[in-house]
């Protein structure tokens, strides 16, 4: 069972969770949920994916408790909050590298750190892109080298569920 929390769906990666999701779903028995403001056109050409809108912190605690495998290939946080809430209620976290990341998940050990090839918020801010626009949101959905970042990510989340002491 694969989470994903993110408000900002496409900043924070979750449309890169759904894409590993579609497929690992091939091969391996599993399920994503993914929880944030999600693009209706996500919600319709995703029905595998149990999409749920933004709910309190309280309230999420059910989610964590209920997967095994925390996903969240964003590019956008300094810190992601939301990977140490994951490895607080014991996942590991499959993440990109970008800022803190490589520091809070331990590669191999809590999670994998999956090299971006240099796609990074920095890489956009100094090119003068906001990331509170649009403009950033339809740069996500076209990032250089998706397909290969996605490979990637679908590899590390297998060998989590195929090895079931290493996620653990």
């Amino acid at each position: 069972r694969l989470l994903f929390i993110g408000i900002r769906f496409i900043m924070k990666g979750g449309h890169l969770a759904v894409k590993v999701f579609e497929k690992l779903k091939k091969s391996c028995d599993t399920e994503l949920t993914v929880i944030g403001n999600v693009p209706e056109k996500y919600k319709r050409n995703f029905r595998d994916v149990r999409f749920l809108d933004p709910m309190p912190h309280g309230k999420m605690r059910e989610f964590y408790l209920n997967s095994d495998i925390f996903i969240f290939p964003s590019h956008f946080d300094g810190y992601g909050a939301v990977n140490t809430e994951a490895l607080s209620y014991g996942l590991p976290v499959i993440t990109v590298k970008n800022f803190a990341s490589p520091e809070i998940i331990s590669n191999g050990e809590t999670g994998f750190v999956v090299e971006t090839d240099g796609i990074t918020l920095d890489n956009f801010v100094f090119k003068g892109v906001s990331p509170q626009n649009n403009e950033m949101t339809k740069l996500m959905q076209n990032i250089p080298h998706e397909e290969k970042l996605v490979n990637r990510l679908k590899e590390k989340t297998e060998i989590l569920i195929n090895n079931s002491s290493l996620r653990k």
